[in-house]
């Protein structure tokens, strides 16, 4: 890619079922700025979507606001050793609601929607994804889909204190 240049490519995945998951991994041997943006679609026709700006870095901690219908995304970047990721949610107090351990073979990933993935019908707090080995991660808000936005990047340093 030439200084100043883009690349934009899109992405077609069937609208009806089966549906086609994936995630991406790229290099560089410059300084980019990436994007995702994610779209829905009712009927074939696109009623929402979200920009996400890509990880720079895979992290061991994450964590940001969640309710319900947060989404979330996590993959496992590295070709040769699983993870195993943690997710806890957590009241706006600090108080733990639930957590989920899941492990991610080499270059594998997941998604889900907090409230499901733990068995939570109604609650407002913070999601906190954890793991020994490096992760990304990535997530959206959806507490008035079809309505989604993005959240910001919730990447923390190693040993970050969240709950009291």
């Amino acid at each position: 890619m030439a200084p100043g240049g883009s690349i934009h490519v899109v992405t077609a995945a069937p609208l009806a079922p089966p549906y086609v998951q994936g995630w991406a991994q790229a290099t560089c041997t410059g300084p980019v700025q990436a994007g995702l943006l994610y779209r829905y679609f009712v009927n074939g026709a696109p009623v929402g979507e979200a920009s996400v700006n890509a990880e720079s870095a895979a992290t061991t901690e994450f964590a940001t606001f969640a309710q319900t219908a947060t989404g979330i995304a996590y993959a496992n970047p590295s070709g040769t050793v699983s993870a195993t990721i943690t997710v806890e949610v957590y009241t706006t107090t600090g108080g733990l609601l639930g957590s989920k351990v899941i492990t991610l073979g080499p270059l594998q990933h997941g998604a889900a929607n907090v409230g499901p993935l733990l068995g939570l019908t109604n609650f407002t707090g913070f999601v906190k994804i954890s793991s020994p080995n490096p992760f990304i991660s990535l997530s959206l808000n959806a507490e008035a889909f079809p309505v989604f936005s993005s959240l910001p990047p919730g990447d923390l340093p190693p040993g970050t204190t969240i709950v009291p």
